[in-house]
């Protein structure tokens, strides 16, 4: 008998795998996303659906859609935010360090990744303050995000300050408003940054991604983003 209810559950698992799959397919070819960005909610019967960093939940059917964050009560957590932060994360795991432009800290305690326009006034605000984010024990990532779009000033800017045999003080001057004159190189990853920056949703610059996934739109006074990575990771 033992034996018998043993097959029964595993024969029982087997199904509901593959209905969990089918599921799953159905709903990423109706919503055009892939299978891998399909996955159960905590909410029975309901779906998880990705794009980049926009999640919405679907039910099993494909009929309802739900857009909204999910609360755990009980918990006190955003469970969707949590999912978003995943998902930035993921999304910047697939850039080389190469592509980035980095200020390390000696002492570092946080790394933020910060997507940047050259002619913004708060970016280079940002920037003028690297020895005291560095000195903090925040390392700065650079990836470019001209808002003005492709082929604009900035673009171009942000091209130059690439192709520079020192980028470090490039984007320094470049942010100093002082020109680099650079050559063309041939190949930059301004585009490759622009695109990546829509998908982990940036809406204006500076955007900043902390390590814990986290997004910061703009800027903030380097004492209080101190803080604000501070308190954030003791929160995780």
């Amino acid at each position: 008998m033992k034996v018998l209810f043993a097959l029964l559950l595993i024969a029982a698992a087997g199904i509901a795998q593959a209905d969990d799959t089918a599921v799953r397919q159905n709903l990423a070819k109706k919503f055009d996303v892939a299978v891998a960005d399909v996955r159960p909610s905590p909410l029975a019967g309901v779906y998880e659906l990705r794009a980049g960093t926009q999640i919405v939940y679907a039910s099993a059917d494909g009929k309802y859609l739900l857009q909204g964050d999910l609360i755990d009560i009980d918990g006190q957590r955003n469970l969707t935010e949590s999912e978003r932060r995943r998902a930035r994360l993921d999304l910047l795991a697939g850039v080389d360090g190469d592509q980035m432009i980095s200020f390390p800290a000696s002492n570092e305690k946080h790394v933020i990744t910060v997507f940047t326009d050259i002619d913004c006034a708060y970016c280079r605000k940002l920037h003028s303050e690297m020895a005291e984010l560095n000195a903090r024990g925040i390392s700065v990532h650079y990836l470019f995000y001209p808002r003005a779009g492709v082929g604009s000033s900035s673009w171009k800017k942000a091209q130059e300050v690439w192709c520079a045999r020192d980028r470090r003080q490039a984007i320094t001057l470049a942010k100093q408003g002082l020109p680099v004159n650079s050559p063309n190189c041939g190949s930059d990853p301004v585009l490759e940054d622009y695109k990546l920056g829509q998908l982990v949703g940036v809406s204006g610059t500076p955007t900043i991604i902390t390590d814990t996934g986290q997004l910061i739109g703009g800027y903030l006074p380097v004492a209080r983003l101190s803080q604000v990575l501070n308190q954030d990771k003791a929160g995780q």
